[in-house]
């Protein structure tokens, strides 16, 4: 199926380029329109990131959205067009905001690049993802939905499979039972990298915590 990906910043159209990749480096281009040369290619690389290239990886897409995220900006979207499509038919065939998708994967990441530019304590990053997520699931309950857990289930595995990232929802399981772990499979997936990444600062912080009789 071919497509192209149109690309929306607050709502005005600001390009439709081929892919996906070429849509987050046309974004992340503009966020780094100011500095010039081509940091908006290299970033998220071992460069950068050092520690969590030795833990496994970085997806250059969740530290593109990591920078719009500081930018102020109201949205940035990324729809994927079918150009086959019939007349007077959807097109759409992917959508994803950069500002405030609900996505747990890349929840992870971000709490991971926090981790490596400020001395936040990586209990309160872990603590966040996994309220953040309490969150978002406590407001599906007991409303009419546009879409079943099993697709909305789905919908957060096309986010990791586009992006790549941390893998945080099982390939396979039952919806319900899967967004019932959730938060607790994103948190322990946030401390499984983390020790990895930062291990002396995540031993410090548990001999620190232990110490002073805070449980883990």
């Amino acid at each position: 199926m071919a497509t192209a990906i149109q690309i929306k910043k607050n709502g005005y159209d600001a390009g439709v380029v081929g892919d996906m990749t070429q849509a987050f480096q046309h974004i992340a281009r503009s966020l780094y329109s100011e500095y010039g040369g081509d940091h908006y290619l290299t970033m998220a690389g071992p460069e950068e990131y050092p520690q969590l290239h030795v833990a496994g990886g970085v997806s250059y897409f969740h530290r593109v959205r990591y920078e719009a995220e500081a930018r102020g900006h109201e949205s940035i979207e990324v729809i994927e067009h079918a150009l086959d499509t019939k007349p007077g038919y959807d097109t759409t065939v992917f959508h994803y905001d950069l500002i405030d998708e609900f996505d747990p994967s890349y929840l992870v990441s971000r709490a991971l690049f926090t981790a490596t530019h400020t001395d936040e304590e990586f209990r309160g990053l872990a603590d966040e993802i996994h309220s953040v997520i309490d969150d978002v699931l406590s407001s599906r309950k007991g409303k009419r939905l546009s879409e079943t857990d099993e697709e909305f289930v789905e919908r957060l595995r096309t986010f990791q499979r586009v992006f790549g990232g941390p893998e945080v929802i099982p390939a396979e399981g039952k919806a319900k039972n899967i967004l019932k772990s959730l938060a607790s499979l994103a948190q322990a997936k946030f401390e499984e990298i983390a020790w990895k990444a930062f291990p002396e600062a995540m031993k410090a912080e548990a001999d620190a915590e232990a110490k002073n009789g805070v449980e883990p």
